[in-house]
């Protein structure tokens, strides 16, 4: 099936804002505190102070109330904050516009892939996906031609994946793809599916074909192997054409 994009109505993909920074995030927080105050039950002073109301003038009684309701104030701005702070995180992780794990991301987590195969003794793939002519669609039809052309590479190759496979653009043209628990045959045979799936939906910009090309090298976990070493091989075996992996063109 080949996939038409209208370039007029080409959307940037949105970037979700931290919640409190528009008017109604803001709004949906206040109400939130409001709601959460209507919930709180009476404060008892006197039981809390172990005194009696007579003891206590309606002063005290007022300050130990303001004292309450500004500590209720911190913990939810607390929340809110490690709410925020888990966002963050989150987001610091992934590519703006594409789904996958920017390189930082991507490389620490090969890294704890790597570790823990070693330890239980498991075996995983590694394949490098170059994308050439991704500048020729850039320089030719424009920057959203061209994010859309990785997007639409991104998006095909996820698709092949499991939950506990990784995939993470290295910046410029390439993708990296963690295979975990995977036999050779079998990484060698999900990459194979890979490339006939983006061979076979061919990326239209308009009424425009774009044509890619896509370059692959696939190597195999080796203990004590780093998560740099094991993508510098990926990237030899590419270059060399000696990857069990043949090369595909679209």
């Amino acid at each position: 099936m080949v996939e038409q994009i209208d370039p007029a109505a080409y959307i940037p993909p949105p970037v979700a804002p931290a919640e409190g920074q528009t008017g109604h995030g803001r709004q949906q927080t206040r109400d939130r505190r409001q709601t959460a105050h209507a919930q709180t039950p009476a404060v008892d002073v006197a039981a809390v102070l172990g005194a009696t109301e007579e003891v206590l003038s309606p002063h005290m009684q007022g300050c130990f109330l303001e004292l309450v309701e500004q500590v209720e104030r911190l913990r939810e701005d607390l929340e809110h904050a490690r709410m925020h702070e888990s966002y963050l995180a989150t987001t610091a992780d992934r590519h703006p516009s594409l789904p996958a794990l920017n390189r930082r991301a991507f490389m620490s987590a090969l890294g704890r892939l790597l570790q823990t195969s070693e330890r239980a003794e498991l075996p995983g793939s590694l394949a490098l996906l170059h994308v050439s002519g991704v500048e020729a669609v850039r320089e030719r039809y424009g920057l959203a031609a061209a994010a859309s052309a990785l997007g639409f590479v991104a998006q095909e190759i996820t698709t092949e994946l499991r939950q506990t496979d990784l995939l993470g653009y290295l910046d410029s043209s390439d993708f990296a793809i963690a295979l975990a628990v995977a036999e050779a045959d079998g990484a060698k045979a999900k990459i194979d599916r890979i490339a006939a799936t983006l061979s076979a939906a061919p990326l239209l910009w308009g009424e425009r074909p774009i044509r890619l090309g896509i370059s692959m090298g696939m190597v195999q976990f080796e203990a004590g192997m780093t998560a740099e070493s094991l993508l510098a091989q990926a990237d030899q075996a590419m270059m060399s054409g000696t990857s069990e992996l043949s090369n595909s063109v679209i």
